[in-house]
């Protein structure tokens, strides 16, 4: 994103990085930031301007979560996942569902996707949450984790299982903050991305009438596979992880000058350059394709997101390195930049699941 861009949607970077100083050492929630991106309607980018948006594309969304991850990863990790919600029910939601719940998102309420589970595995072929219809409405019982913005969101996407049978029959339900039955756990302690109010979602008895199936009974590996091709994923921030740090290398260099006189360092930087530089085409492309609703979004969504959880760690580990004994100690930029780093291979798809499907795309010739 430009200057020009940056300016003409208000990107508060200056109180988002304030902010991102003191909630990174109390682990705290960027409430403030939060609340002024939904004021300048940024939240509301994927929304029509009909339910109260930006009437904006995945495109226009992708470079602002950029910005965001350079001046707060937490911050664009809260926002990709709100965008998330959005584009699901953009496209699997009823018309009564858009009505009720787009407005809210666009500039009041802030949304969050809750799919994982401990012991589960990456595919999500053991989830346990169960939904049961109990007189005309559905029964949830059992526990999420890792869910980036739990206790802070007020809507959820929530993946549940409908069939007999672990890993049977998924389906996407609409949970509220203060539904009956939703409760929320401790405050996950990780080593990066500690404001991103991480937290475990308990379903005890949760009560749900109909209207809250999200797409249909049934249809939870079919919107998961659909939701690659949104090209909405967590390599975004590990994009400006890698820039950020690259920013930091360049005030390294300024305050001390000698660094730059070794072969070694210009080299380090031109190849981090030129790779930072095609990965944030690629981002782009696989956004700008996702607009189009070309297939193949899917595929560079695949490759742009392990692409970046790999380079945003190796460009962390080696400005560290040039940095040298002071940015190995806590409160260090470059410190912080590595533990959140190490996140975004975890963050769905994983690193491993991205593999899964380039191997399989390659192989099935869909790679053109």
């Amino acid at each position: 994103m430009n200057l020009q861009e940056k300016q003409n949607w208000g990107i508060p970077s200056d109180l988002i990085r304030r902010e991102a100083i003191i909630s990174e050492k109390a682990g705290s929630y960027p409430e403030m930031s939060i609340q002024t991106l939904l004021r300048k309607g940024l939240m509301g980018v994927l929304i029509p301007k009909k339910w109260g948006g930006k009437g904006g594309n995945i495109l226009e969304m992708t470079k602002i979560a950029l910005v965001l991850a350079k001046d707060c990863p937490s911050l664009a990790t809260i926002y990709m996942f709100h965008n998330q919600v959005v584009k699901r029910l953009l496209d699997f939601g009823t018309s009564e569902q858009k009505e009720k719940w787009l407005p809210l998102l666009a500039n009041e309420w802030v949304a969050s996707s809750s799919w994982s589970e401990l012991k589960a595995g990456a595919d999500k072929s053991e989830l346990n949450t169960k939904a049961k219809w109990k007189e005309g409405k559905l029964v949830l019982d059992g526990s999420k984790a890792f869910c980036t913005g739990a206790g802070f969101s007020s809507l959820y996407t929530v993946l549940v299982r409908t069939g007999n049978n672990s890993g049977e029959e998924l389906t996407f339900v609409l949970l509220c903050k203060d539904d009956n039955g939703v409760l929320f756990g401790a405050d996950w302690d990780g080593l990066g991305l500690r404001s991103t109010s991480t937290r475990e979602i308990i379903c005890d008895n949760c009560l749900i009438y109909p209207d809250r199936i999200l797409g249909g009974i049934g249809r939870g590996r079919e919107m998961m596979e659909i939701n690659r091709a949104s090209a909405i994923h967590p390599g975004i921030i590990g994009l400006g992880i890698a820039q950020n740090a690259l920013d930091i290398l360049r005030e390294e260099i300024k305050n001390k000058p000698k660094i730059w006189g070794f072969q070694n360092t210009r080299f380090i930087l031109a190849d981090f350059y030129a790779r930072i530089q095609g990965l944030e085409l690629l981002i782009l492309e696989a956004a700008n394709l996702a607009d189009q609703r070309n297939p193949r979004a899917s595929l560079l969504t695949m490759q742009s997101k392990l692409w970046a959880a790999q380079l945003c760690k190796e460009v962390t580990n080696e400005v560290l390195q040039l940095c040298g004994a002071q940015g190995y100690v806590r409160g260090h930029k470059i410190e912080k930049l590595v533990r959140d780093a190490m996140a975004i291979g975890i963050m769905g798809p994983t690193t491993e699941l991205c593999k899964e499907f380039i191997a399989s795309s390659w192989l099935g010739g869909n790679n053109e």
